[in-house]
């Protein structure tokens, strides 16, 4: 029951250049159409979302690495748009050094495979150095989005030996190819990390992207959900629109979500994160009594139940929090350790 907004990229460095098919320069666009559009909106529908930086766009897989390309944009943007984030209390994830996936193994998007573990590594230690530089330990992230949607076991290794305060890799629900996608859940090896992968992402609204959202929520009941800053300069993946037409999209997307999902809250990755592990460490048990369907577990847990052609006649210890028609469900919520429903 939780919707997850995550901006992938952002910040990015700046370049100060004027790219079609806009007549202002990127860093422009960024600081006074994008950041502003994206933050006031969401602020406005009531969603958290967290952004997930990154340092450089290099090649770079040898030290010395550094943070050169953050610094280059018009008022140093890149580093005020992080600072802003953070001083406005916003979640600030990691997307890497550079823009290059953590394997060994060269792909088709990825053309710069690491030449060693311990490159990817260093590459890492890095980053966070730059980052306590920047913004102070207190501040270090808890959440890490594969650049290319590709990581490695050894990537996962590095990262996490780098990078302790992550504890959460948030990849793809479903992929294809070279890209690494994950169910949600526990980490098989780190009890304590999560993968809350993807489940739908872009501004462009369409039945795919509906499919998609309503696949994550007739499942695990989540939302999870990425945009870029910059989709309207690639055509793959903005299919020609303009920002506006984006945008617009992107609104009529939260709209659908919240027009057929109300029961759905929008929570920060870390409330994501703690959510999880509370639900996972809860235990459930069910059980028929005659007509009566009984629920045991702790107050306050969401189900989704099918009618199929029965209907409910008598609820104890639950409320209904929304009911569909098509297909014939309920959404209830406990408010005692035993709850009892009973059927007809």
């Amino acid at each position: 029951g939780i919707g997850v907004m995550m901006l992938d990229d952002w910040p990015l460095p700046m370049y100060n250049v004027v790219k079609e098919p806009l007549s202002i320069t990127d860093t422009e666009f960024y600081t006074q159409r994008f950041w502003p559009d994206i933050r006031d909106y969401l602020d406005g529908q009531g969603i958290p979302f967290i952004s997930y930086i990154v340092f450089n766009y290099n090649a770079r897989t040898e030290p010395p690495f550094s943070g050169g390309e953050f610094f280059v944009a018009d008022g140093m943007a890149s580093l005020k748009v992080s600072r802003e984030i953070i001083e406005d209390g916003r979640e600030l994830g990691f997307h890497g050094y550079n823009h290059l996936s953590m394997t060994l193994e060269e792909t088709k998007v990825n053309l710069s495979p690491w030449p060693s573990v311990e490159a990817m590594e260093d590459s890492l230690v890095q980053a966070k150095r730059e980052w306590i530089g920047l913004f102070g330990e207190h501040t270090l992230p808890t959440a890490y989005v594969p650049v290319n949607n590709i990581i490695s076991a050894d990537g996962e290794e590095a990262l996490f030996r780098a990078m302790p305060t992550i504890k959460v890799i948030s990849g793809l629900r479903g992929g294809m190819g070279e890209e690494t996608y994950t169910e949600i859940g526990p980490h098989p090896t780190r009890p304590d990390a999560y993968y809350i992968p993807r489940t739908s992402w872009g501004y462009v609204f369409d039945g795919i992207a509906q499919q998609r959202i309503a696949s994550g929520m007739a499942s695990e009941g989540i939302w999870s959900h990425f945009i870029h800053p910059d989709d309207v300069f690639d055509e793959s993946r903005s299919g020609g629109r303009e920002w506006d037409e984006l945008f617009s999209g992107l609104q009529d997307m939260v709209s659908f979500v919240k027009r057929h999902y109300p029961w759905m809250r929008f929570v920060t990755m870390k409330e994501a994160y703690e959510i999880l592990r509370g639900i996972d460490a809860t235990g459930v048990e069910y059980r028929w009594d005659g007509d009566v369907l009984v629920i045991s577990t702790q107050p306050g847990m969401l189900f989704r139940i099918r009618l199929n052609d029965r209907s409910v006649s008598n609820m104890v210890g639950a409320r209904v929090v929304y009911q569909y028609k098509r297909p014939s469900a309920l959404v209830i919520e406990t408010s005692q350790p035993e709850a009892r429903i009973t059927f007809r």
